[in-house]
């Protein structure tokens, strides 16, 4: 018999609907019944292509045992950390305050006004080591609650207090209550500095294993290059993105076959990835590429950095405009990293062997030499040999994840700059077309298709970057459609839904939501001159200010930015600047504000309080730039351009705006309608920087002279 969840939007929340447990969605209603009972509350929270939620789904939720001891002593919630990253937050800052780490799936206890009291990840169904059973815990934490309530209270109070003081730093005041500055130069060199210093010199990115891919980072240290870099000249910053695309590229991260990069590695050769792929994750690396693609191209037109940039754009975007698209025009949110058989299929002895269809985490995407030579024929010692397959394997059983080596030195011995990249060989290419027909044939991760607001705003804006750099009308036209896909179902009456599921809407939008669509919406302005694009912009933005801005309009420290509405249940309502998976809605925010107010009408009352919110939520980023950038790189990307001048192509002419977006200038805002122009001028453009504006400029060769000076 289904519980609660069988008609919620989620996909998540559908997959445990036959579950024993008697679950309920998040909302006032459980907390209600908990304290009826006067029980705790407990909050599972995953999302649907979590390997480990699926894991203890079939251990513990579907187990009916363990189920009575669920319902018995507490009320059980399920969330969908997607759909509800205001909720997850909490729990996870109490998790992390907790164990030093997070993770999914996130378990937490909570009282009966949502303060969270214990919290941990994922629980097994028998004891492990020195790690206690689920059902040790839940019967631990009944007896807790039934005999120390205040012991309870107490650690409730101190967590929930330690959460409000994470969200008060993000306020940027000094301990008189004095507002803190906006990252300036000498802020933001110390930031890429550190940077510098933490890189892996060997494989790119950041730190040991796991790893994860850093666009957000390297997208603040390419505007870091544009600012500082001697024209014509790489700099350290460019190198380290160059080095981090390379190793990611040519690792197992990269589906080789596809495009598409998955979730994280959990090594730190980027060799074996952990299979899930996000579409957050692609629209990001895919907005770097860009980026990387416009800052070599510019120095070497030719050079395998600039050749690679450009192919991984087209994988990536090829990707997401083909797996991730859906039906309706909108982007799903990801790929499960698992995918089954029938339990008649399974021969575990055989499958150690090398000689059954895989199954399990990243079974459809790893390959044996048998599955090589089954698939190939003739070609299999060539592919095994480019595509890095071993005896051995460099996954399980016997299995490799595919690689492709030679993308690591692309201008070394042996290879030439002219037509014979490593992914133009035509023998690649028959080999690539052959291993994908016979993955196909085996059992596909499973999809989910919700439609999430910022993820596929976040994909809108990348797609139109890589569009209009590399002049590919079919790519905006997908953008268009992924955008037309949000307004029509997402945006109503002034209020933006957070998801959907084949048009059925679910759950607020937070501001990470309204933020990225406005800057959707604003990119789509400059990429196309349409004036409807610019109000969407004016309007979504307009709509954040009333539900998550208390109002201060002098840019002084006195704006106070949330990250969701008060829906009355959030013990704490935070304000967070970290960067996550996604950029920070604080973050998102100031690259909207700092849009709009090069956009819109110097008339427009918004313009004003738009460059005095930027200011304010640009301040929250200090604490990062001296001693954490990582943690906010989407912020510290906004000061970049900002501490540039704010660099803006104003242009009627479209073929001198398509300089801009190929200028070696992330940062660079492009306006097609500029007030600086005369309404009949269309065969010029102006360069303004700081609030000053160059003499007109007509031919495209002195615009992109004059483009390699600006940041």
């Amino acid at each position: 018999m289904a519980n609660r969840l069988a008609h919620e939007s989620s996909p998540y929340l559908r997959q445990h609907a036959e579950n024993p447990v008697d679950w309920w969605p998040w909302g006032r209603e459980a907390f209600e019944e908990a304290r009826r009972r006067d029980v705790p509350v407990l909050i599972s929270i995953g999302y649907s292509s979590c390997h480990w939620c699926h894991v203890m789904n079939r251990e513990s939720f579907q187990d009916p045992h363990t189920a009575n001891v669920i319902n018995a002593t507490c009320v059980p919630v399920k969330v969908d950390r997607e759909e509800l990253p205001a909720v997850d937050a909490i729990y996870m800052s109490a998790l992390q305050a907790m164990r030093g780490q997070g993770g999914w799936p996130l378990t937490a206890w909570a009282d009966h006004d949502g303060r969270p009291f214990y919290a941990g990840t994922y629980f097994p169904p028998r004891p492990v080591q020195n790690q206690p059973s689920f059902e040790q815990v839940l019967r631990a934490i009944d007896e807790t609650w039934r005999h120390r309530r205040d012991e309870v209270s107490g650690i409730a109070g101190s967590l929930t207090e330690r959460i409000a003081q994470q969200s008060r730093i993000a306020e940027a005041r000094t301990p008189d209550g004095q507002a803190l500055p906006v990252p300036g130069e000498t802020e933001l060199q110390a930031a890429a500095e550190q940077l510098l210093d933490q890189i892996d010199l060997e494989h790119g990115g950041f730190g040991p294993a796991p790893k994860f891919p850093p666009p957000m980072t390297l997208i603040q240290l390419l505007r870091h290059h544009a600012r500082t870099a001697e024209t014509g000249q790489r700099s350290d910053s460019l190198d380290v993105v160059a080095l981090t695309m390379r190793q990611m590229a040519a690792g197992g991260i990269h589906d080789h076959l596809t495009g598409g990069f998955a979730r994280y590695s959990v090594d730190r050769e980027w060799v074996v990835p952990h299979f899930e792929k996000m579409l957050y994750d692609n629209a990001l690396i895919l907005r770097a590429a860009v980026d990387w693609w416009r800052a070599e191209n510019e120095l070497d037109p030719g050079s395998g950095n600039a050749d690679l940039a450009r192919y991984l754009i087209e994988q990536t975007a090829g990707f997401l405009t083909s797996g991730f698209r859906l039906d309706c025009g909108a982007f799903a949110a990801s790929f499960d990293a698992d995918s089954e058989l029938p339990a008649a299929c399974e021969d575990e002895g055989e499958a150690h062997r090398g000689n059954t269809p895989p199954h399990g985490e990243g079974a459809f995407a790893v390959w044996s030499r048998h599955d090589l030579d089954e698939a190939l024929g003739a070609d299999a010692g060539w592919a095994a040999e480019f595509l890095a397959v071993t005896e051995e394997g460099t996954f399980e059983h016997g299995r490799s994840v595919l690689q492709m080596p030679a993308l690591r030195d692309l201008d070394g011995p042996g290879d030439q700059r002219a037509g014979t990249r490593p992914w133009q060989n035509p023998r690649w290419l028959s080999v690539r077309d052959r291993l994908l027909a016979a993955r196909e044939r085996r059992p596909q991760p499973a999809r989910d298709d919700k439609v999430l607001t910022s993820w596929n705003a976040l994909a809108v804006t990348a797609l139109t970057h890589a569009a209009q750099a590399l002049q590919r009308p079919d790519w905006m036209q997908t953008a268009r459609d992924a955008q037309s896909y949000l307004l029509r179902t997402h945006w109503r009456q002034g209020l933006l839904a957070r998801a959907s599921l084949e048009g059925s809407i679910g759950g607020d939008g937070v501001l990470e939501d309204y933020a990225a669509l406005a800057v959707s919406a604003a990119t789509l302005y400059s990429a196309e001159g349409d004036p409807g694009h610019l109000r969407t912009a004016r309007e979504v933005i307009a709509a954040a200010l009333e539900r998550f801005v208390e109002t201060g309009e002098d840019g002084d420290g006195t704006n106070r930015i949330f990250d969701a509405p008060d829906d009355g249940l959030l013990v704490v309502r935070t304000s967070d600047s970290n960067d996550t998976a996604v950029p920070s809605g604080r973050a998102l925010l100031a690259e909207a504000a700092g849009m709009l107010a090069g956009l819109l009408s110097a008339d427009d009352p918004l313009t004003v309080r738009l460059a005095a919110l930027r200011e304010d939520a640009l301040r929250g980023f200090l604490i990062f730039a001296l001693k954490a950038p990582r943690g906010g790189s989407w912020g510290l990307a906004q000061a970049e351009t900002r501490a540039a001048g704010d660099p803006r192509l104003a242009s009627r002419s479209p073929a001198l705006r398509r300089l801009g977006w190929e200028a070696p200038s992330p940062g660079l805002l492009i306006d097609p309608e500029p007030e600086e122009l005369p309404e009949e001028e269309r065969r010029a453009a102006v360069i303004c920087r700081d609030r000053t504006c160059g003499l007109p400029i007509t031919e495209p060769e002195a615009l992109a002279a004059a483009l390699r000076g600006s940041a």
